[in-house]
C-alpha cells in the first residue's frame, strides 16, 4: 500500500518507527498462571503485593510483610480478613508460609515463599495461549454433545 505523495509504502514506516521506552518505574508482574488459576481476585491482589517485596538485588523469593499492611493494601481493616486468601493461594501453590517465633516470647513472624512457576501437578492454564486453546476445546465438545443430541431424537 502506498502512502499518498510520499513514495514510501506502510511498510517502509513499519521499519522507522522508534519506540521510547518513558519514565520508569518498579512494577511486579502476575504471572499468567496465577491469573488465570481461577482464584479470587482477592487473592491474586494479595499475590502481587507479596510479590512487590521480592528483593531482586537478594535473589531470594521470601519476603516478610506484616499481615497488618497486607491486609491494609487489600482494602480490609482487620489482618485476619487476609486469611481465607492466604490459604487459596497456599491450596494453589503460589505461596508457602513459615511461621518462625522470636526468643524471649516474643511475637511470631510470617515468612512467605512466593512461587513464580505453577508446582508440579498443577494442571490449569500457565498461558493465555493455552487458556484459549483450552476454551476453543470445550466449545468444539459442546458442540459436538449439541450436535450428537440431535442426531439421536
Amino acid at each position: 500500500m502506498s502512502l499518498r505523495g510520499t513514495g514510501q509504502t506502510s511498510a517502509d514506516l513499519d521499519e522507522q518507527i522508534e519506540i521510547a521506552v518513558g519514565r520508569r518505574a518498579p512494577y511486579t508482574q502476575l504471572g499468567d498462571w496465577v491469573a488465570l488459576s481461577g482464584i479470587t481476585d482477592h487473592a491474586k491482589a494479595l499475590y502481587w503485593h507479596l510479590s512487590m517485596h521480592i528483593n531482586t538485588r537478594r535473589g531470594d523469593t521470601e519476603v516478610w510483610p506484616t499481615r497488618d499492611v497486607l491486609a491494609e493494601w487489600s482494602g480490609f481493616s482487620r489482618p485476619n480478613s487476609i486469611d481465607r486468601y492466604l490459604t487459596e493461594l497456599v491450596d494453589l501453590g503460589a505461596i508457602e508460609i513459615v511461621t518462625s517465633r522470636y526468643a524471649n516470647g516474643m511475637r511470631s513472624r510470617n515468612c512467605y515463599m512466593i512461587h513464580q512457576s505453577p508446582p508440579a501437578g498443577y494442571t490449569g492454564p500457565t498461558s493465555l495461549a493455552e487458556f484459549y486453546e483450552r476454551r476453543r476445546e470445550v466449545a468444539r465438545d459442546s458442540e459436538r454433545s449439541a450436535l450428537e443430541r440431535t442426531t439421536l431424537r
